[in-house]
Formats: C-alpha cells, structure tokens, sequence
C-alpha cells in the first residue's frame, strides 16, 4: 500500500518515471491560444499537459499552489519554469518573447555559456544568436 501511495505521488522515487527524450517531449507541447481563456481553464489545460508527459503529482500540486495566489504573468510564468510541456500564445504572437531579464540565476548563467558557443535557446521555445552588442 504505501509503494502504491509513493508510485502515485512520486513515481521518480519509486523508480517508476517514465524517460521522456528531448526529441519526444517536443512533439508533446501543447500550445494554448489565451485570448478569451479563464484563470481555471489555463489551469486545467497546463496540469493536464503535464500529466501527459509523466509529471508527478506532486509537481502537479507543486505548480497549482505557486500558481493560486499568483498574478496572471506569474502564473503563466511559473508553468513554464515548473516544466510544463506549453506554449502561450496572446494575439497570435508568443506570450514569452525570450527576454533574457525573466530568467533565474542558473538560467542566466547558462544563457551566458550557451552564447558563447553562439545561441541560447530560452525555455519558451526561441532561440537567441550571439551577437556584438549584446549585453
């Protein structure tokens, strides 16, 4: 009973998680259209994207309580940084636009490495090219 209880609400420490390649993962993201959607139904179709990848339910859970009290950037902002297999689109256009400003500190940091080598790909998806001017 308790092994069932782990395999529920944490498959990766029961050994149980399902490897998911970068290559399968990509084929998996779901973008999700937010014009006119609600709070609830971003919500529903960002724990069921993760849920659809083999997320636990603990990071399931993890996400929804960081996301409640949450403004709506936030919100959308942190599915992204809880992993969450989605892409937001907001008139069309792409909600993140790859600002280098929205990273965390570890983010930063590999952004500044990859740019060396000559791109960065954000997490949202775009791809970033070294140049002169950058910062």
């Amino acid at each position: 009973m308790l092994r069932e209880q782990i395999v529920k609400d944490a498959p990766e420490l029961a050994g149980e998680r399902k490897e998911v390649s970068d290559e399968d993962s990509a084929c998996r993201t779901v973008t999700i259209h937010l014009d006119g959607l609600e709070r609830d139904a971003i919500l529903h179709n960002v724990t069921k994207a993760m849920r659809d990848i083999g997320a636990s339910e603990r990071e399931i859970e993890g996400f929804k309580e960081d996301a409640h009290n949450a403004d709506y950037d936030t919100m959308l902002a942190k599915a992204i940084d809880w992993g969450a297999p989605v892409h937001f689109l907001k008139d069309g256009e792409p909600w993140v636009k790859g600002d280098w400003r929205r990273l965390t500190l570890w983010q930063r940091v590999k952004r500044k490495l990859s740019l060396l080598g000559g791109s960065y790909v954000h997490p949202d998806g775009t791809i970033e090219l070294a140049s002169k001017d950058r910062c």
